[in-house]
């Protein structure tokens, strides 16, 4: 014997919509609430794995999390492609440092609990789900409460 079951207008676009792991583009206050160095699965490159969680707003608790390359380690000598990756990566990774007033890390868990402004975008790849990246990172302001996250706005400027 089968049931029916009533599913009360249930919306499958918006569904999918709502289980959207990425936050719309905006400004938000982030909190680092992990910060690891580790080598990628393919062994060329030691990458900074950044993970922050959206402090208030309507994506309060949300994750963000990004990727640096950091060191090359590759056999051999990197191409041009490959030094730029670290390029961008080290430079990225100096702005969040300097965004949460490090001037010199000696560890990368001296990261964990600090907060900064994230300018968000989200990054699309083919065959790859989107993603959200951390466009540009600034301090928090300071004095009275957290402001809260303005978004959706365009993901402009850059590290």
């Amino acid at each position: 014997m089968s049931e029916q079951g009533n599913l009360n207008g249930f919306n499958p676009q918006q569904e999918k919509a709502n289980a959207s792991n990425v936050i719309p583009a905006g400004d938000y206050d982030l909190i680092i609430t992990a910060c690891q160095l580790k080598a990628t699965a393919s062994g060329l490159y030691q990458q900074i794995h950044l993970e922050c969680q959206v402090m208030n707003g309507e994506y309060q608790n949300r994750k963000v999390f990004e990727h640096l390359s950091f060191s090359w380690i590759g056999s051999g000598q990197p191409n041009d492609n490959q030094k730029k990756a670290v390029q961008i990566g080290r430079g990225k990774f100096a702005k969040v440092c300097e965004a949460v007033g490090l001037a010199a890390p000696k560890d990368t868990t001296e990261l964990v609990g600090k907060t900064f402004r994230g300018k968000l975008k989200i990054r699309k790849q083919d065959g790859f789900d989107d993603q959200n990246e951390i466009a540009k990172a600034s301090p928090r302001p300071t004095g009275g409460p957290a402001p809260a996250a303005s978004g959706p706005m365009a993901g402009r400027g850059g590290w």
